[in-house]
């Protein structure tokens, strides 16, 4: 059983919690080609590198490397180390177009897997050419952290089928969620329930090495659209959906589970084997689209809805009367799909996110605002007319950290996308369509509008000097901390003293004896088992604030 330590003992220690400076560790256009070229996504793995997808026709410049669409739309693929230089860069695709709507990184594996739809004929790695069926079809691909292609599977009817989202679990596992508008296809081998009137949202899985293995639909006399996707670490699958009109939510089996309101966005749990677990059920009287989804090891969920009109989220109503849209991210208990808080990023303009991503006690929200935007008492303000990219900082009980505007009066830019390494820097990617001014980083366009790709120097939220160790007795390295932690203990004599880590509700979650001898003494603390988060370690009366980030 975890031990408690006493509350005013960590309020006394955490009061004064302050953030550091912040500033840019570089910022380049990635983009300096012809036409048009779309960055929608990227993903950083622990180490730092960056993987940035898109699609874009003509010609991709990045520096000195080239890549050019063969027909239509075509993907590309770019890999970053950490200090922003190009490791490689790949296009894909056929003769069609090629849209990509998502981007994950298998840890598990170490590839990346991408997803999105096509229309006419497609040819991944320059294979065997294949051709949608009527209008677009979904597709999903693996590749090596090399660039070298490992498949690709397409799925469609006769109309317009996309996948919107990804993501990947601990076994390399690809899920899947979009909206297909097509009556009559096939998945593993069945014939999943569609509908046959309009669109019907979908859930698919495929194996590590792309096998098809379930598909589970929402269906009925209306839209349902699939737009959000999660996976957390016991496998189990979170989407996010909207829906008007009447509509059955259908198990694998394909059994009809339940029906919804008029109007509806929905979370939706599901086992890994594809059987529903819960249902949560949301009012919305106009629009609304779940973006994305945050997992909390298997704990808890976070979600990220735009919005239009009212949205009511367990009892809670949200309005954009005064506004034309809005934004609101939500913490769900997975257990019982009891939602925890809900706040909003309200604009007197419009307000959007379009990424969330978790870091340890962190929750950082991207997108653009216009106008005005502001979050539990912190706000920022564009005077310009046009659209400015944020990024918001929570922590996980919605508090908010802080909201920074990129302030840049010649540009209109969005935050599209971004990728938190183990130290926590913050890897990003958006658009813009004239001067854009990140830091000391200047960039400009070539054409009407180009892509930015930039690193943000973000503080891990340590401790300002005063609340560590007054006479610098204790130190540790390195913090933020991954596997493990050195200690160092300064003491005037020899003592037998308890060595304990304590977690922010306050339990002990490691603790050991230590005899010290007198003088300078070295201790090494694997906490690879700890989730990652913030922690207090306290030794010789002295305590220490770090960090662990996965």
């Amino acid at each position: 059983m975890k031990q408690k330590i006493t509350t005013i003992v960590l309020v006394t220690l955490f009061a004064g919690m302050s953030l550091t400076a912040q500033n840019f560790g570089f910022a380049k256009v990635i983009d300096e080609g012809t036409y048009g070229q779309y960055s929608t996504h990227c993903v950083t793995d622990i180490n730092g590198n960056t993987y940035t997808a898109g699609y874009f026709t003509g010609d991709l410049v990045i520096g000195g490397t080239t890549i050019s669409s063969t027909g239509g739309y075509d993907i590309f693929l770019l890999k970053f180390n950490k200090n922003g230089i190009l490791v490689w860069a790949k296009k894909d695709g056929g003769d069609g177009d090629e849209h990509l709507t998502d981007i994950a990184y298998d840890k598990k594996n170490k590839t990346i897997v991408v997803c999105g739809y096509f229309d006419g004929t497609t040819a991944f790695n320059n294979g065997a050419e294949t051709s949608s069926h009527g209008d677009d079809d979904a597709w999903v691909a693996k590749y090596e952290i090399d660039g070298d292609f490992l498949w690709a599977k397409t799925c469609g009817g006769f109309d317009m089928d996309h996948y919107n989202a990804l993501d990947v679990d601990k076994n390399g596992n690809v899920v899947t969620t979009g909206t297909f508008w097509s009556d009559d296809i096939t998945f593993a081998g069945e014939t999943p329930i569609l509908d046959f009137s309009n669109a019907s949202a979908v859930v698919a899985k495929y194996s590590s090495i792309g096998v098809e293995t379930w598909m589970n639909t929402t269906s009925g006399d209306g839209i349902a659209s699939g737009d959000a996707i999660a996976v957390d670490q016991n496998g189990n699958i979170y989407t996010g959906s909207t829906t008007n009109g009447d509509y059955l939510i259908n198990d694998v089996t394909p059994v009809s589970h339940s029906s919804f309101l008029e109007d509806a966005l929905h979370f939706v749990k599901y086992a890994p084997n594809g059987k529903i677990k819960w249902v949560s059920y949301n009012e919305i009287s106009y629009s609304a689209e779940v973006i994305d989804i945050a997992v909390e090891g298997n704990i808890n969920i976070y979600g990220a809805i735009n919005y239009e009109g009212e949205l009511t989220l367990e009892g809670e109503l949200f309005s954009t009367v005064l506004s034309d849209e809005s934004a609101v991210i939500t913490k769900i208990r997975t257990s019982d799909a009891d939602i925890l808080w809900s706040n909003e990023l309200y604009s007197s303009n419009v307000a959007r996110i379009y990424d969330l991503q978790l870091s340890g006690t962190a929750l950082y929200a991207s997108g653009f605002f216009f106008d005005y935007a502001e979050y539990d008492g912190l706000s920022v303000t564009n005077a310009f007319g046009d659209n400015e990219s944020f990024l918001l900082r929570t922590d996980l009980n919605g508090n908010g950290v802080s909201l920074t505007m990129f302030f840049n009066p010649e540009s209109e830019d969005i935050l599209s996308s971004i990728g938190i390494d183990r130290s926590n820097n913050i890897y990003m990617t958006g658009t813009f369509n004239q001067v854009l001014e990140l830091g000391d980083f200047t960039l400009d366009v070539d054409d009407e509008r180009e892509i930015f790709f930039a690193k943000y120097l973000a503080d891990p939220m340590r401790l300002t000097p005063e609340l560590h160790s007054e006479n610098n007795k204790l130190s540790l390295y390195p913090n933020p901390a991954i596997d493990n932690i050195s200690v160092t203990v300064l003491c005037e004599k020899e003592i037998n003293t308890p060595l304990q880590i304590i977690n922010m509700n306050g339990e002990v979650v490691y603790e050991s004896h230590e005899v010290l001898a007198e003088g300078n003494n070295s201790i090494s603390i694997n906490v690879d088992e700890l989730t990652a988060g913030m922690y207090l370690l306290f030794v010789n009366n002295q305590t220490q604030s770090f960090i662990i980030s996965k």
